[in-house]
């Protein structure tokens, strides 16, 4: 087993090579499985890095470094350093987190603020909760996935103020939209993440989630406990169990159960009847 993990069995790149033992075809299988479900969601491996490698060439001319750009990105130091010197091809995430650096002067640690990362990790989580990938996300903000992962698990306690307005604006977009992967959903609800609909005020550190299940319409022959009081109110005004029958199209027995079984003095009802 040894000698296998330092010949680097069980990964793609081994298969690449040739390799056809189980554990290298299983992690070909999964890459391959994985590009299927990122291509139908519209999410693609690589893409042309001509455009970003021109958006860092218009950031260098202003006294840009390549750290910079990486720290700026949440990509690696030496990935930015071969797409500054003519890589052809790298990913749509990358691309788009090049592109999402405003052309202006560098601001270095130090010299800008960092907001609280709180409300950029509930509102990841709960477009989770949606089925909503970091992958997708990732291509809508300028945000690196594996950046977004790191703000989801609460790893990071500030964030860019620029990273949290960008996912703020993505969230505004996505929360009422369903996402294309209900693994993902099922897994978010899992680990207890909570939706949009669970937050007062999703950036205040003091704000608790709201757990109560919300309210379903009951089954078909059901009793449901709004409408009890309902009839409960309009039994206590003098009404008929067969006006109210009417009125709310239930089943008079229905009503006449609910006075028998003594709702503020279910005799009274049963004789207004």
């Amino acid at each position: 087993m040894t000698n296998r993990k330092r010949q680097g069995h069980g990964t793609r790149g081994c298969y690449q090579r040739g390799c056809r033992i189980p554990e290298c075809q299983r992690a070909n299988y999964r890459y391959s499985k994985q590009l299927g479900v990122d291509h139908a969601q519209g999410v693609f491996r690589e893409q042309d890095a001509t455009q970003a490698r021109e958006h860092m060439e218009k950031l260098f001319a202003l006294k840009w470094r390549q750290a910079d750009v990486s720290r700026a990105t949440g990509i690696s130091r030496s990935l930015i350093s071969l797409l500054a010197n003519g890589q052809k091809a790298t990913s749509a995430a990358n691309v788009a987190a090049i592109l999402a650096i405003p052309i202006g002067r560098v601001v270095r640690p130090g010299a800008q603020a960092r907001v609280p990362a709180v409300g950029s990790m509930r509102r990841l989580r709960a477009l989770a909760t949606l089925g909503h990938t970091w992958k997708v996300i990732a291509l809508q903000t300028g945000i690196t996935d594996d950046r977004l992962g790191d703000m989801a698990r609460g790893r990071l306690n500030e964030v860019r103020p620029e990273e949290a307005q960008s996912i703020a604006r993505v969230y505004r977009r996505l929360c009422n939209v369903k996402g294309l992967c209900a693994q993902v959903a099922s897994c978010a609800v899992g680990k207890g993440w909570h939706g949009p609909l669970a937050w007062d005020d999703i950036d205040d550190p003091a704000a608790k989630p709201e757990t109560c299940k919300p309210y379903r319409p009951i089954a078909k022959g059901g009793r449901d406990s709004m409408r009890r009081q309902e009839i409960q109110h309009l039994l206590s005004c003098g009404e008929s169990v067969t006006s109210i029958a009417k009125r709310m199209r239930a089943n008079e027995k229905y009503i006449n159960d609910l006075a028998r079984e003594g709702l503020d003095g279910g005799s009274q009802y049963e004789a207004a009847a």
